[in-house]
């Protein structure tokens, strides 16, 4: 017969259980509650749950149930589902708030994969998912014929998730560390727009995408970022621009070069100050619906090709498709990025300055709270010189 009592010794006062285990040796464990009638429930699941098992009855599901009743009563709340399809839902559930849309949408988008791979397995509990199950996940990709990038991408979120419940006690080990990435050959790195480049892009470009570079040349600020701005983030009598970056929530007070700040002066504004700075581009942004904005890229691309600084895509999957690795220097929008980058290294401006400007996390910002003055970002702004048609409107 199960039985309650307190040991005096115990500074915590929690009520302890003691009950008979198969085999008929008596234990005694601590029911980690000191509400009685709590403790008393612990310790009849105990109980009930030795009977059955000395008989043969507690079956798998049963002690599980048993489980999930004590940590109900000890936390207020149902144990964290153990089936690879529920965990990855409430993983997703608890991950969506916490990380930006596009690396919310991409853990969303490597779950339905890797569950759809799965097929009746994803009922099985998480313990029963082993290696062979992650590894046959990671070598479904080159089967679909998709980039070894993009399976290196999708095993690290499967292995972040089985961190979680690891931590969580959902499963005692992480099968995911036990394989390896795919193997990627060598790629070409990424590099900035020379100047010449720059203006040849201008040259073929319409209207609103000569003022999306400018304003990737002269803010160094990513083209989904750019894409989202309206009238609100701009102040033309103070001459700067302000944003928040998708990429880390960081807030940008930038000041605008003059070829830039020409730019935007020559707009036709509004009276909604939330009226886009580039319609056609926010208009794509918001179809994207927090996703990359690989729609953007695409028409980038697109310039680059008429500009003949890269090949023309297809939307074949192999040969000469989107699938295929760059050939062509990596050039893409984020080029631009280090272009601003580069230009306001190799013009003095202090590293801690561009930082700041760009927007990268900065070590020496950070290890010494440097409060950088406004003049010194003006400074940067000035530095960026990129165009003879930029410099003639700046005249």
């Amino acid at each position: 017969m199960a039985s309650l009592h307190k040991d005096p010794r115990n500074k915590k006062q929690f009520w302890q259980c003691a009950f008979t285990l198969p085999g008929g040796k008596r234990t005694i464990r601590s029911t980690k509650q000191k509400d009685r009638k709590k403790a008393e429930r612990i310790c009849f699941e105990w109980e009930q749950a030795a009977q059955k098992a000395e008989s043969g009855r507690l079956t798998e599901s049963a002690a599980r149930r048993v489980i999930g009743d004590i940590y109900e009563l000890a936390n207020g709340s149902r144990l964290p589902a153990a089936t690879v399809e529920a965990f990855f839902e409430s993983w997703l559930a608890k991950k969506t708030p916490e990380t930006a849309p596009a690396t919310a949408q991409a853990y969303a988008d490597t779950s339905a994969r890797f569950l759809a791979y799965l097929g009746e397995r994803k009922g099985l509990e998480m313990s029963r998912i082993g290696k062979s199950d992650i590894a046959g996940f990671r070598d479904s990709f080159a089967k679909r014929g998709l980039a070894k990038g993009t399976a290196n991408v999708a095993l690290k979120v499967i292995r972040s998730a089985f961190t979680e419940a690891q931590r969580d006690g959902i499963v005692s080990e992480n099968p995911a560390v036990l394989v390896q990435g795919v193997k990627v050959g060598e790629t070409t790195k990424r590099r900035s727009l020379t100047n010449e480049e720059i203006e040849r892009a201008l040259a073929v470009a319409n209207d609103e995408w000569r003022g999306i570079i400018l304003a990737g040349c002269y803010t160094g600020q990513r083209l989904g970022d750019i894409a989202q701005l309206t009238w609100e983030n701009l102040n033309l009598a103070q001459g700067e621009l302000k944003l928040v970056t998708t990429k880390g929530k960081r807030q940008q007070i930038l000041p605008l070069s003059k070829p830039l700040l020409n730019y935007f002066d020559a707009l036709p504004a509004g009276d909604n100050p939330k009226q886009p700075l580039f319609p056609a581009a926010h208009a794509a942004k918001l179809r994207a619906k927090g996703k990359k904005v690989g729609a953007l890229s695409n028409q980038f691309h697109a310039i680059l090709a008429k500009a003949g600084l890269v090949e023309k895509r297809t939307h074949k999957k192999r040969g000469s498709g989107r699938g295929v690795p760059r050939a062509t220097g990596g050039l893409c929008f984020h080029c631009l990025r280090r272009s601003a980058t580069s230009a306001m290294i190799n013009a003095g401006i202090p590293r801690a300055v561009v930082q700041e400007f760009i927007g990268h996390d900065s070590v020496e910002v950070s290890e010494h709270y440097t409060d950088i003055a406004p003049s010194s970002m003006q400074a940067a702004a000035d530095a960026l010189d990129f165009t003879p048609k930029a410099r003639k409107a700046a005249k």
